[in-house]
This record gives structure tokens, sequence and C-alpha cells, in this order.
């Protein structure tokens, strides 16, 4: 049975009892407490007399224990329901033109409002959307930006309807599928999650789960956070928020708050962990934690942020990019895959503060540009530090690419522009 079906057809049974005054269930009505506006007229239904009759349709498939609640407009007649404990797993599904989200959930709480909207009790009274970060993956060295996740997404902070409860597992069960397969979300089941969907100007989907769930990036690329193998005694990828936009194909993941083995992460997570390998020495890895993450999806590809809770030590080659042996204090770690890669690819972003004790530095971000071959260093618009543009070449031994200097002058080489070197 489709949730969203059910919900409509429950909202508007519920609306025909609290716009008839005459009606015998009108007067046991109970208030919504989630109800966008405390102004609005609200009642609710005794849960067994209305069950066994304007229920009865659903034939006891939503659980004996239901109880509902409505709000309506006292001016423009907006109408918004809630249903309490649906005793049932059911599909929560939305068609997003060329994708879609599929979930089995059993909503333990239900709101419903075609026009009004109704949001998040966790937005309402928790101080509003997260926060999530949002980086374009063509921009190598970028820090990328913060801002509330709704506002990256450009949709509203509600939506039509709100669903809370446990996830079922199972083959096909819970996904969101972006266009075409460009990203699908693979939750998987959970203990607790609450989903919200737009109306279909917007179609936006925000969720929150208790574990990550898994990605698959156009068909290719794994990132499985949901493994067990990364979960050792409750630490594992908690707490995610996420939001898929289907118009545009964008998705944000953010986790800000984790403890993820750093060295479990490098060894489960491959993709993620053949890079991270690359620049950072197998020492301090097993000590080390992730703390917070925080995810980027377009059509062009994908930027993954990581925040690391202590320094570690640099191999020879990125250490020499940065000008320090080691981070010695908490950082952020930022890879990116394009559209269509199997693995993400050799620029990897350190944003960390230098302690005071350190070379001073005027900028705290680095990026390095792991390489074998002079094909893999970026071209000369590709800025350094102080905002030069170099000409770039592989230093094999390091393993990094480095900006080349004049045999001549022993200074860097600048990179041509519009007719000239600089």
């Amino acid at each position: 049975m489709r949730l969203l079906a059910v919900l409509v057809t429950l909202t508007a049974l519920v609306r025909s009892y609290a716009n008839n005054l005459q009606h015998r269930y009108h007067a046991t009505f109970r208030a919504c407490k989630r109800a966008p506006w405390p102004e609005w007229t609200a009642a609710a239904v005794d849960p067994h007399s209305f069950v066994f009759a304007a229920f009865a349709e659903f034939g006891g498939l939503v659980g004996p224990h239901l109880s509902a609640c409505v709000a309506v407009h006292p001016c423009n007649q907006h109408v918004y329901a809630g249903f309490d404990n649906i005793d049932a797993y059911m599909r929560f599904y939305v068609n997003c033109g060329s994708g879609f989200a599929d979930l089995h959930i059993k909503p333990r709480i239900a709101y419903h409002s075609p026009i009004a909207g109704t949001e998040p009790p966790l937005w309402k009274y928790g101080g509003g959307p997260p926060n999530a970060w949002h980086r374009n993956p063509w921009d190598v060295g970028g820090l990328g930006r913060i801002a509330k996740i709704h506002k990256l997404a450009n949709t509203k902070e509600s939506g039509t309807s709100y669903v809370e409860g446990p996830m079922q597992g199972g083959w096909g069960h819970n996904l969101v599928n972006m266009q075409d397969g460009i990203a699908i979300f693979d939750f998987g089941p959970q203990k607790w999650s609450w989903v919200l969907a737009r109306d279909w100007q917007h179609r936006a989907l925000s969720t929150m789960v208790r574990n990550v769930p898994e990605i698959i990036l156009w068909g290719k690329m794994k990132l499985p956070f949901r493994s067990k193998a990364l979960s050792v005694k409750g630490m594992d990828f908690r707490d995610a928020q996420t939001l898929s936009h289907a118009i545009d194909c964008r998705w944000w993941i953010t986790a800000p708050s984790m403890k993820v083995s750093l060295a479990k992460l490098v060894l489960h997570i491959r993709t993620l962990g053949a890079v991270l390998r690359r620049v950072f020495k197998d020492t301090g890895l097993a000590n080390a934690y992730v703390t917070g993450m925080y995810l980027s999806g377009t059509k062009a590809g994908v930027s993954v942020k990581l925040s690391i809770g202590q320094g570690l030590a640099l191999r020879a080659g990125p250490a020499t990019v940065v000008g320090l042996n080691a981070l010695t204090a908490p950082f952020d770690v930022i890879l990116t895959a394009v559209k269509g890669a199997s693995d993400f690819n050799s620029s990897v972003t350190l944003d960390f503060v230098p302690d005071s004790g350190d070379t001073p530095l005027p900028l705290h971000r680095r990026t390095i540009v792991l390489c074998e071959h002079n094909i893999h260093c970026p071209p000369g618009v590709f800025p350094s530090e102080d905002d030069f543009s170099f000409v770039w070449t592989c230093n094999a031994g390091l393993g990094v690419c480095l900006p080349l200097k004049d045999e001549f002058t022993g200074r860097m080489r600048c990179a041509p522009y519009e007719g000239g070197i600089r």
C-alpha cells in the first residue's frame, strides 16, 4: 500500500469531519500539536471510533491504535492533518521525473498538508535545518561553501508530507535514485528515520537516518558507509541528514557528529582510502578518527569533506607541497570524483590551521596533486597558495606535482596568459 495515497485519502476524510459540525465524530477530535500555526482551529478523533468507522476500507492494515488530528486555517480553509501509530510498513514512493524515491517505512507519525506544508519537528523546535557543504567538483583547490541545506537546494523548509519511523530492510527497499542513476542512496534497514517530501513544483526530498546510506555513483563507484566493518562499539557513520533535488540533480549529505576509525575507513572504503594512503603515513591512522563528513553531488561529480579529529604525519611528497612534515591539529580533507570515474581523482585539498610554532603560512589551505607523469598535473591556470599561476610538472620521485623552476633564475616559472608570460 502506498503511503502518500493513504495520507491523501485520510486527509480528505478528516477534513470532511472537521468541516461538518453535525458529524458524530466532530466533537471527538484532539489538538494537532505540530500544526503550522497555533491559531488554526484544531480538533482530533477518538482512535477507536475513528479507526473502525472511517478507516475500515483499509482492512485494518494501518493498525488498531491509529489516532488522527486536523487543523483548518480559519480564513483559507487549508487543511493540516496528522496521524499517529500507523502500525504497518508502507511504501513511500515519490516519482521525480527520471528519478524516484522508494522507501518502506512504518510511519509512527505522519503529517500531510497539500497546500500549507509541514516541517520536521527537529527543524521546527531544534534550530532549523542543518548546515550543509557545497563544492563544485571542477573547483580544484576550492574549499566550497557552507549554508543551510534548504538554501543550497533553493527549496522550502516545509513540505507536503512528513513521515517518521523505522525503515524496513530488503532487496530493492529504501532507495533514492537521482536522474538516470547519477547517484543512488541505499538506506537499507534503519531503526529510526524521518522523511520530508516537497510539492511537485520543488520535488525535493529530505531525510534523516540513524546510519549514513550506502552511495552508488553513476553505476561504477560504491561508497559503503553502512558496512558493518566500519562500526566498532557504536562508532560508525551516524545521524545523517540528506537532501536530494531531482529537478537539477543536486544532492547533499551532512553528518557533522560521528566517530569513525580513519584506519578502517581507509581499509574498507577503498575509493577514498587509495588516495588518503598516498597523502598520509600509515603511522597514526589507527589512532585517528573521522569526526564529521559532508558530501555534495551534482551532474558533474561529487565532493567529499572529511573532518579528522587529530593531526597526522604527511608522506614526503605532500609534505613538500604543504611545507610541513605533519599536521598537528584537527583538519579537513577534501576529495573529488568527476562523473563517470571509477575512483576519486588525485587532487586532495587540506584545510588546516598551523600551530603557532609552525612557519607562518599565507593561507590554511594546500592542494596536493598526486602524479606519476606530467599528464596528471593541472594546467597553468591551477592557482598556487599566493594566487599566481605556475607551470606545473610531475616530480616522479615524490609523486606530486610541483611548480617548475627556471633553470637559470631558480624562480618558479609562471604560466602564459593572454599573449604573454607573467
